[in-house]
């Protein structure tokens, strides 16, 4: 192995750029919800309480699809997980 690089190409930088952006996204869309609650609050004319059923429903889907995305993810493997889940 004396004498090779592998000198990162573009095709590199655009896989880390995509995986980057990728999970920059599937963060920001979690946490978005709590910037947008006074709007919806104003806009729609939503309550406190139906805002609390919106977080515990989407806290309790969240919560109930780790498991099963995580065996789909074992078995079929993160590449085709993250491809199937993006798409």
């Amino acid at each position: 192995m004396a004498g090779t690089t592998n000198a990162p190409t573009r095709v590199r930088y655009m896989v880390f750029a995509l995986g980057f952006g990728t999970s920059w996204l599937l963060y920001l869309h979690r946490y978005s919800f709590a910037l947008i609650k006074p709007f919806l609050k104003e806009d729609l004319g939503v309550s406190n309480t139906e805002l609390g059923v919106m977080d515990t429903l989407f806290g309790a889907t969240y919560f109930g699809a780790q498991f099963p995305t995580g065996l789909w993810g074992d078995v079929a493997g993160v590449h085709w997980l993250l491809g199937g889940l993006i798409l």
